[in-house]
C-alpha cells in the first residue's frame, strides 16, 4: 500500500523517501527514490522526512 495509517515502515510513500530505499534490497520495491527531481532532498532536509513519518504514525490525519 502507498500509505498504511500508523505504519510508516510499511508505507511505500515513506519508504521511497528514505536513504535506505536504495541501500536495502528488501525495501527496494522498484522505481526511483523520491522525490524524483531531487533524490537527496530528504538527506538534506531530514525534518521534512520526519514530518511524513509522524503524519503516517499518527494515522494520516489532515
Amino acid at each position: 500500500p502507498v500509505v498504511v495509517p500508523f505504519e510508516p515502515y510499511e508505507s511505500l510513500l515513506y519508504i521511497k523517501c528514505t536513504p535506505e530505499f536504495l541501500q536495502n534490497s528488501d525495501l527496494n520495491t522498484g522505481g526511483e527514490r523520491m522525490p524524483k527531481e531531487d533524490e537527496s532532498f530528504f538527506d538534506d532536509n531530514p525534518e521534512k522526512l520526519q514530518l511524513i513519518h509522524d503524519w503516517i504514525k499518527h494515522g494520516c490525519l489532515e
